[in-house]
């Protein structure tokens, strides 16, 4: 499975709920984890699932990234996301990766 992997505007940060409940998927939990912290967002279309991101970062001088995982429901509202002005595009710019990022099981690489 693969996931997004965006640099979140320094100053955006924190709005992330707002952002979310703006667009139509209210946070309803929180989880803090040791880099960053993990969002559950009430899916209006089916009220006993629910859709999952992060704001993470790798290290302690490193920006910080929203992450969730490839679907359409994801594409959807990062593209919603993208137009209320959370990712970096100013990093995405120098470098960063800001759209989906594979994963592969040990000992597989792309294929170039």
């Amino acid at each position: 499975m693969g996931l997004y992997r965006i640099p979140v505007r320094p100053d955006k940060v924190n709005a992330l709920p707002r952002l979310m409940k703006a667009i139509g998927f209210p946070v309803v939990r929180t989880e803090k984890q040791e880099n960053g912290t993990c969002f559950f967002c009430a899916n209006p279309k089916r009220s006993n699932k629910t859709w999952m991101c992060w704001i993470t970062r790798e290290k302690e001088m490193c920006p910080r990234f929203f992450m969730c995982g490839l679907s359409q429901l994801s594409k959807q509202i990062v593209n919603a996301l993208s137009v209320e002005g959370l990712f970096d595009r100013e990093r995405s710019v120098q470098g960063e990766h800001t759209g989906p990022a594979e994963k592969f099981s040990r000992g597989h690489s792309p294929a170039i």
